[in-house]
């Protein structure tokens, strides 16, 4: 069968709902995916890896029908995820990126769930920005035990209400 594990970048335009199913992207870097129909929609299993060196970026625009992923992990690097164009809700699993993790979710049209999942990592901050959302924002736990462990969530301008799990940081 066909497999799509070394794929480092990978940029996406569709119109109608786009799945991976269990096919995970493990050597991920980029990840673009946008859709302006009102059945845009992208699913994604597992992106990078524990053992990933390098950053892993995810950027989502449009996407009326929504964003949903598995597991974001950028193993010693660092994760940005930039959800602020996606108009539908976003269903993000854990995100661990052991050099720092951004979450950018600023003017979402959408609700976003991180729910039970956990943003976490080892050495670097956490910053969720989840200013002028407009639908619910729930965050499990979010978690930085390295030295430069700061925890940032901006949620300015919500509309719908930030729920955070617990928070660990410096």
């Amino acid at each position: 069968g066909s497999t799509l594990t070394k794929l480092q970048s990978l940029t996406l335009d569709t119109e109608g709902a786009f799945t991976l199913g269990t096919i995970d992207l493990a050597d991920a870097s980029t990840v673009t995916v946008s859709g302006t129909n009102a059945k845009s929609a992208a699913t994604f299993a597992k992106l990078g890896n524990t053992a990933q060196t390098y950053n892993l970026s995810l950027t989502a625009t449009g996407l009326k029908a929504g964003l949903t992923t598995g597991a974001i992990d950028a193993g010693t690097a660092a994760v940005t995820v930039d959800v602020s164009g996606v108009t539908g809700d976003v269903t993000l699993s854990t995100i661990d990126g052991d050099s720092g993790v951004t979450l950018n979710a600023k003017n979402l049209k959408g609700d976003l769930t991180n729910a039970a999942s956990a943003i976490t990592t080892a050495a670097g901050a956490i910053s969720v920005d989840a200013s002028a959302t407009e639908g619910a924002v729930t965050l499990g736990a979010l978690t930085s035990t390295g030295a430069k462990g700061d925890v940032t969530v901006n949620a300015a301008g919500s509309l719908g209400g930030v729920t955070t799990g617990v928070i660990t940081g410096h």
